[in-house]
């Protein structure tokens, strides 16, 4: 696990090991299987991610995922596993329900934590007190964070990525050219997304 806040949380999308992560949404799919082809029709794991928020840590943002896929078509989830039970005093899961009825287009990563969300009223922010064992599953639009861990311990959770087994997955960024805004759209490879480090911005081929 790496990150550019050592001292806060550690997370898997920041390490620069592809071999590594790999074998981590490859062993993800293995242990979760039956759960995931007990509750989905022909989805598969994108990708999977280990976080860890530090005793003391600061929260998580609230934010929305990036398009993975033609939303138009297809729906993304995301299936949240604690690896401790969490409550608000240990970084627990929180999100504004109904958000994911929220149109707000195609999201990259540099959008994901949009300005209109800092805005938001934090009364609809709602914490989800989830116990070793259960999990949260959400559609991946839905606006979420974390609560800061104030507990001694090291608050673990796994996080994993599903997608339409038919659908095509994408990866968007977006720029400005001459005071326009530029979206782009790259189609992915299998691993796609456990090969890049989802700290800085991939390098496409034009």
């Amino acid at each position: 696990l790496d990150s550019g806040f050592k001292d806060k949380f550690r997370t898997s999308l920041f390490n620069n090991t592809p071999e590594e992560r790999i074998n981590l949404t490859e062993r993800s799919a293995a242990i979760t299987k039956e759960l995931v082809d007990k509750l989905f029709i022909d989805y598969k794991l994108l990708f999977a991610d280990l976080f860890e928020k530090l005793p003391h840590g600061i929260e998580t943002p609230i934010h929305q995922h990036p398009t993975f896929v033609d939303e138009s078509k297809y729906v993304v989830y995301s299936i949240w596993i604690p690896l401790l039970d969490t409550d608000i005093n240990s970084g627990t899961f929180t999100l504004v329900e109904g958000s994911h009825k929220i149109d707000a287009g195609i999201r990259t990563r540099q959008n994901s934590s949009i300005e209109k969300l800092k805005a938001l009223d934090l009364k609809f922010l709602e914490p989800k007190n989830v116990k070793k064992g259960e999990v949260i599953i959400f559609d991946d639009r839905l606006i979420h964070g974390a609560l800061p861990n104030y507990s001694e311990k090291i608050r673990s959770a796994l996080h994993l990525v599903l997608v339409p087994k038919e659908a095509e997955t994408f990866y968007y960024t977006s720029s400005i050219i001459d005071n326009k805004a530029i979206l782009n759209e790259y189609s992915t490879e299998d691993h796609f997304f456990d090969k890049v480090n989802h700290n800085q911005e991939p390098v496409f081929q034009k």
